[in-house]
């Protein structure tokens, strides 16, 4: 989770410039909760297609630029989920193998056995 030091400018400079109590104010001029605010800030979440339509409207600004804040951190976040998703699948796949391994040697074993025996 990296912070988004651009949506916390510019809810800051909807407060005139005054960081203290600026995601607060936000909040409750944009009618979302104060936590939802504290998210997108801190990088935890990034708002919805709504809520970025929402966000252009009262900040008086281009969609486009509001939606180009938060993509970045999507993109960021995405890679961490597959970066987790990758490294899962491949301990999966190193025990899989490891499995198989094992079952070869019996499978050797066996057929040792059964060589004798004939």
């Amino acid at each position: 989770m990296q912070k988004n030091l651009k949506f916390e400018k510019i809810i800051t400079d909807f407060n005139c410039g005054i960081k203290a109590g600026s995601q607060a104010y936000f909040a409750k001029k944009a009618k979302i909760p104060t936590q939802t605010i504290s998210a997108w800030v801190n990088g935890r979440s990034v708002p919805t297609r709504e809520n970025i339509e929402q966000l252009a409207k009262i900040l008086k600004k281009d969609l486009n630029e509001i939606r180009k804040i938060f993509i970045g951190n999507e993109k960021k976040e995405n890679d961490n989920d597959k970066n987790i998703n990758t490294k899962m699948l491949l301990q999966m796949i190193e025990k899989q193998n490891k499995a198989i391994e094992e079952i070869n040697r019996k499978i050797e074993r066996l057929e040792e056995k059964t060589a004798n025996c004939n």
